[in-house]
């Protein structure tokens, strides 16, 4: 193959990838708003069991979790052949990420949790004070889904990123 082909089947590849994560972390942590939070009818912004709490939390684990999980994918599927690895200029924003897998998976945790920040700080700008249930399960699911689609590019290239071993002097 040559770098444009390799290049349009990883843009497919990361799509596919994104679309997937999205749907899955939708369905995934709606649910779980549902069987832990089932019983509320109202969740609070604050407190140990306010949905910032949670939120936070699962920005900062989702963050680290996909981020790991996808860029172990991205170098399995370099070493297989199946997607090309990337030179640092092929890469965009996942050049300024650290080499070292468990570091960027911290900067993906980190970024996780101000996004999260943000994110409930405009609702508390907004005088968001509570949710329904169905509100929060439908926020949670939406969030967590879209911030899964937005790791899945810059840890899918992180992984896909030339190996040191690789490298051409």
């Amino acid at each position: 193959m040559n770098r444009n082909s390799d290049r349009q089947h990883l843009q497919k590849h990361i799509r596919r990838e994104a679309i997937g994560n999205f749907v899955i972390n939708t369905v995934f942590n709606a649910g779980i708003v549902y069987a832990i939070m089932g019983s509320r009818k109202t969740i609070a912004f604050s407190g140990g069991d306010g949905f910032a709490a949670d939120l936070l939390t699962t920005a900062i684990v989702l963050s680290a979790i996909v981020s790991a999980i996808v860029m172990w994918m991205g170098r399995r599927q370099g070493r297989n052949g199946k997607l090309a690895w990337l030179r640092t200029d092929e890469m965009g924003l996942s050049r300024g990420l650290p080499h070292s897998p468990l570091q960027a998976t911290l900067v993906f945790a980190i970024a996780g949790m101000l996004a999260a920040a943000i994110s409930l700080g405009l609702l508390s700008l907004l005088g968001v004070d509570s949710l329904s249930l169905t509100a929060y399960a439908g926020l949670k699911g939406v969030w967590t889904g879209a911030w899964a689609a937005l790791l899945v590019p810059l840890a899918l290239r992180h992984g896909l990123r030339v190996p040191p071993e690789n490298f051409q002097k």
